[in-house]
């Protein structure tokens, strides 16, 4: 077959005449998940019901998820006052007794006369 005729055969049929390139497989849109976890509808929901004191097999009935899932909503209310825990780069703790000023002015005057606040020394640290 003339490299004419070849050519006008694939423009009939809408095909290339070279191969296609292969790429890689692509994922669907519809399986990404943006936001692990519940819907943030569905939390607000769990969060409101928690709070009008509905018992938690209630809930996870009406919003059709697990047990365990309210309970760990439920927890994380107590324990950070979200429905979500924070991040694992946030530090829950009580803040330090002393700023970095006092810490100075403290040293300062532990420096100039220590021996007079031993007792107040044990209270601050």
């Amino acid at each position: 077959m003339p490299a004419g005729a070849a050519a006008a055969l694939c423009r009939a049929y809408g095909v290339g005449q070279r191969p296609p390139a292969r790429r890689a497989p692509t994922i669907p849109k519809g399986l990404y998940f943006t936001n692990p976890g519940l819907p943030i509808r569905t939390r607000l929901n769990i969060y409101r019901f928690l709070l009008l004191g509905w018992s938690h097999q209630l809930i996870a009935d009406r919003e059709d998820v697990s047990l365990s899932e309210v309970y760990y909503i439920d927890g994380n209310l107590r324990k950070y006052g979200s429905t979500r825990r924070p991040s694992s780069g946030v530090r829950l703790r009580r803040p330090l007794k002393l700023s970095e000023e006092d810490k100075r002015a403290l040293f300062d005057e532990l420096f100039c006369s220590g021996w007079m606040y031993q007792d107040e020394i044990v209270y601050w640290l």
